[in-house]
């Protein structure tokens, strides 16, 4: 197995490039991204050639009845693949670097919109154990607003509930314009009535929802940058109209 240290991907691809004396060589590989890929990619002669998952579970279960599964036999496999289906795969090597890029960016962009689905959710079911009042208020949950509004007053008790010019002032602040939506959401905090006085319940959970709205915003920041990034490279990209 070759080991994903610089030295010996360099002292293997070396050997490769001596062996075939330059020539192109494909190489199959499962996954299209990586340490090893990337270095890999450094070579212009060695033309990466992925092969998913999907393709060789399939070939598995055609060729191996018990299903089994060991990393010789699945880089046989991937041998076999290459040889006799090598003009229905896509080389790596064929896209630009600009066309890479552009990929990378939208895979990291979408690993960032599942973690900010995932600390929308555990934020959610914080608050409904100890402050559930506070999500009507807002009709979504993964917004500046909202993380602001908690990282200010995470518990109902700290909501100024008796004065209304500090809550119009802070709707106002963050772009709420429409006076009856701000009216409605005043109304309803002033109304609210908390779900529990439990000092050591409220306590923990705070400051639970307080980590997960720091790490909301940066999250929701990273996929605007990312966003902003995909969306320029798209633009200066040939094969986007």
């Amino acid at each position: 197995m070759l080991e994903h240290t610089p030295e010996a991907i360099d002292a293997w691809a070396g050997a490769i490039r001596q062996r075939f004396e330059g020539r192109p060589v494909a190489v199959g590989r499962e996954l299209k991204n990586g340490p090893l890929v990337y270095a890999l990619r450094q070579d212009a002669f060695l033309v990466l050639c992925p092969i998913t998952p999907l393709t060789l579970a399939k070939d598995r279960e055609a060729c191996t009845p018990s299903h089994a599964t060991d990393d010789p036999t699945d880089a046989a496999r991937q041998l076999a693949l290459l040889l006799k289906h090598r003009d229905k795969l896509t080389p790596l090597n064929s896209q630009s670097p600009a066309m890479r890029a552009l990929e990378q960016l939208v895979e990291h962009r979408r690993r960032l919109v599942g973690d900010h689905v995932r600390l929308t959710n555990r934020l959610t079911s914080a608050l409904q154990n100890y402050f559930p009042p506070v999500l009507p208020w807002f009709d979504d949950k993964d917004t500046t607003i909202f993380c602001t509004f908690l990282a200010q007053w995470p518990t109902l008790k700290a909501v100024p509930l008796a004065r209304r010019t500090p809550l119009e002032g802070f709707f106002r602040a963050h772009h709420g314009r429409d006076v009856k939506v701000i009216d409605h959401r005043i109304r309803a905090i002033t109304r609210a009535t908390p779900l529990t006085t439990d000092a050591g319940l409220i306590a923990p959970k705070a400051l639970l929802v307080q980590a997960l709205v720091s790490q909301l915003r940066v999250t929701l920041h990273a996929i605007e940058t990312f966003a902003n990034a995909i969306a320029q490279r798209a633009q200066r990209h040939p094969d986007f109209p």
